[in-house]
């Protein structure tokens, strides 16, 4: 399966992504093999087939079950956690992965049990329940420290730092992140490495440090770029074109949005897809072109809605009702921030939801909203 598994990798980098999926589906389709569909949901879920890699992980599930072997129904879950992760479905993915986590342990296996509560933290922080993913984080970092995996304990390290970012400790989060960066300093050229500078560039991005996170970026997408990551470029070309936004650079972040539209083409992720156009829709509204700009979002939420990105659905109507209410017109902005407000307490996004009802307070009655009360975008 391995074989399989090496070529389907090679036809994605070339970006013939429709015939890597087939070469999987006729090795896994018709066989009880749990390795192989393992494989096959994880290569389905690396390229957005969210549903298509739902299914997979289900039936390994239940084949698993079925058999009564705990360790592949620990790693169905975990398959499952990640694809609820990205599909907003943040409590299914929780109950997902603290399940495979315990499975894992009670197998004695507690090295696939700390990668697992790395990714439940991950989870935890876009819940906003930060403390719950430092614990889990912390779990994982003894984890690997007794099993003497040091490079896998400085990623959780780093990923500790995250979360003191996403709390506001930016020296904490930064001495965590320089910390698990230093070591992979013998291995500038890993991935690993590559991560971290990237954490590192939004601690410099949150000081106003706009430069210094270019600079950063740019080393890790060199990297990435030597290593032939394709979806790590695209990754790093979002994040580059944020820092130019920060610092008034649209047209820098529009030059950048479209390398990343060009290069994620060929892979087709909706998430990602979706976050592209959302970039690429504030750059033409600062350059006035408002009907494109809505004709982006409108593209971004269909995709969402699609795929069940909720909360992209959410964003995506939140934009809108921004463009809307920045050019005057309130009736439709303000039927776009409700649908906004809807979508994000159907999720739980209850301090987004809350974000939205501030900004349609804001808005003036009326159907046409004065210069001096235009909403910023």
């Amino acid at each position: 399966m391995s074989i399989v598994a090496d070529r389907a990798e090679q036809l994605v980098k070339e970006g013939r992504l429709t015939e890597a999926e087939q070469l999987f589906a006729q090795a896994v389709i018709g066989r009880q093999d749990p390795e192989a569909m393992n494989e096959f949901g994880w290569f389905l879920l690396q390229t957005g087939r969210l549903s298509y890699s739902e299914s997979v992980f289900e039936r390994l599930k239940r084949l698993a079950e079925a058999a009564g072997n705990d360790r592949w129904t620990a790693v169905a879950l975990s398959g499952l956690g990640q694809v609820h992760d990205r599909l907003d479905q943040y409590e299914q993915a929780e109950r997902e992965m603290r399940r495979s986590a315990d499975l894992f342990l009670e197998e004695g296996d507690s090295a696939n049990a700390a990668g697992v509560l790395s990714n439940l933290a991950s989870v935890y922080v876009k819940k906003r329940e930060f403390d719950r993913a430092e614990t889990a984080l912390l779990e994982a970092l003894t984890n690997y420290e007794e099993l003497g995996q040091s490079s896998q304990a400085a990623v959780v390290r780093g990923n500790l730092g995250v979360v003191y970012l996403r709390k506001g400790n930016l020296d904490k989060a930064e001495e965590l992140l320089l910390g698990a960066a230093s070591v992979f300093q013998g291995h500038e050229m890993s991935q690993e490495f590559a991560s971290q500078l990237a954490n590192l560039a939004t601690i410099n991005r949150r000081r106003s440090l706009f430069d210094e996170a270019d600079a950063k970026l740019r080393h890790a997408t060199e990297i990435y770029e030597r290593l032939g990551l394709e979806p790590e470029i695209v990754g790093t070309l979002l994040s580059r074109s944020s820092v130019s936004f920060d610092r008034g650079a649209f047209a820098e972040a529009e030059d950048l949005l479209y390398d990343a539209l060009e290069r994620e083409g060929k892979i087709s992720r909706p998430q990602v897809l979706t976050d592209i156009y959302m970039g690429l829709s504030r750059a033409l509204e600062y350059r006035g072109e408002y009907e494109e700009a809505e004709r982006l979002l409108r593209s971004a939420i269909g995709l969402s809605e699609r795929f069940g990105l909720w909360h992209h659905v959410a964003t995506g109507y939140a934009k809108l009702g921004r463009l809307f209410a920045g050019q005057g017109q309130i009736p439709p902005a303000r039927e776009f921030l409700r649908a906004a407000e809807q979508g994000f307490e159907a999720i739980a996004a209850h301090e987004e939801a809350e974000q939205i009802r501030k900004a349609l307070h804001a808005l003036p009655d009326g159907e046409r909203m004065s210069a001096q009360s235009s909403m910023a975008t």
